[in-house]
């Protein structure tokens, strides 16, 4: 499993009502996104975060859907404790 950590920029807020949803993984689910035993995707609103615990093939479905809904965010992505 691999953590991606993705900050919206202060500049960015208007990004965040994507992402800012109720239940993001069902949201993203929503989307296409799958979500194995063990994976997760969270939003931290207090530090503008989304935190998704996933394959890469799941971080590279999240950056897409990061792309096709014009969202730019720092993303970090490394392996999970």
């Amino acid at each position: 499993m691999r953590k991606l950590t993705a900050i919206d920029s202060p500049a960015h807020n208007e990004d965040l009502t994507l992402l800012n949803a109720p239940n993001l993984k069902q949201m993203l689910q929503n989307m296409g996104m799958e979500f194995p035993a063990g994976t997760n995707a969270s939003f931290n609103a207090s530090e503008s975060q989304v935190v998704l615990v996933h394959n890469r093939e799941g971080h590279q479905r999240f950056r897409a859907i990061l792309e096709q809904n014009g969202l730019s965010m720092k993303v970090e992505d490394k392996a999970a404790p």
